[in-house]
């Protein structure tokens, strides 16, 4: 008798894991499960001022997540649940289902469009020239550059801006190659460098964080060298159904005045949001393929 009752209570436990594993694979973490859109997103993030950043409190800021929780808010959804990230494991990590959307100023890219579904642009990114206030040298363009040995351009080793200055004629030994954003700025200012080149918001971002006094920051839109505009956009897995009513929701709020205050906060202009909202499915033809335009300290994208 003892012998029965056991085996009975042993099927009934049996029985009750059975139906908790129920549960738990019926409510999954895949975007497919029953409740997904009832649980937080994870969102991937790495962290690259100002797409990313922590703040002094320890919250993920940055241009990118703040777009993302007014949207969320605007949804009725909750707070994401934020997942760090290195930068070249976001896509990888959205592929396997570990985070639902990437908001860390991801470039769309035609290869990266094979493996992710982008959602439009939050902003347009296009390069920058830091120079001294009132631009003493006048320059608008890298060629200004080319062939004045005497003035050096200080790019942070190994970005993509050391490649466009030598493509304008900018010889090698006028590169000024400096370790980091920091020590560039501080070469403008002594006068060791008659210019930076860089990502135009990074630089807007950092002379905004620090003292600025001296410096400005110069566009080049218009320099065939630079000619290529970074497009930052979410991410979401390719058959994630989600994906379209978020950009659907994203579409309404580009240009809103709410959009432009986080975008001016973070060193983008008005008229970094007016090409993105301008955007056409194919205008990242000119980002390069493998990595952004932006080049920040420390950072490896």
């Amino acid at each position: 008798m003892k012998h029965t009752k056991l085996q009975a209570w042993a099927l009934l436990v049996l029985i009750g894991t059975l139906i908790a594993m129920g549960m738990v694979v019926g409510t999954g973490g895949g975007p497919s499960g029953s409740h997904a859109d009832d649980r937080p997103l994870r969102v991937g993030y790495a962290l690259e001022a100002p797409y990313a950043y922590l703040d002094g409190r320890g919250r993920v800021g940055g241009e990118s997540p703040e777009v993302l929780r007014a949207l969320l808010r605007r949804m009725g959804g909750p707070e994401p649940q934020w997942v760090h990230q290195e930068f070249s494991t976001l896509i990888h990590e959205l592929e396997i289902g570990r985070i639902d959307v990437i908001a860390a100023g991801l470039f769309i890219t035609a290869e990266r469009s094979q493996r992710v579904a982008f959602t439009r642009p939050t902003v347009a990114v296009r390069t920058g020239l830091l120079v001294a206030a009132g631009n003493p040298r006048k320059l608008s363009r890298l060629q200004d550059l080319a062939g004045q040995d005497r003035l050096r351009l200080a790019v942070i080793e190994g970005a993509v801006e050391a490649r466009q200055a030598q493509a304008s004629g900018v010889s090698s030994r006028q590169l000024l190659r400096v370790p980091d954003a920091q020590t560039g700025i501080a070469a403008v200012r002594t006068g060791r460098a008659a210019a930076m080149a860089l990502s135009a918001p990074s630089l807007r971002w950092m002379l905004g964080q620090g003292d600025g006094r001296g410096l400005e920051v110069l566009d080049l839109a218009d320099d065939p060298a630079t000619a290529g505009i970074g497009y930052p956009a979410f991410a979401w897995r390719l058959d994630d159904p989600r994906r379209e009513r978020f950009d659907r929701q994203l579409a309404a709020f580009v240009g809103s005045s709410e959009h432009l205050e986080i975008e001016l906060r973070h060193g983008m202009s008005t008229a970094d949001v007016e090409l993105a909202r301008r955007w056409k499915p194919g205008s990242q033809a000119g980002a390069p393929a493998d990595r952004r335009l932006v080049h920040v300290a420390g950072a490896g994208s």
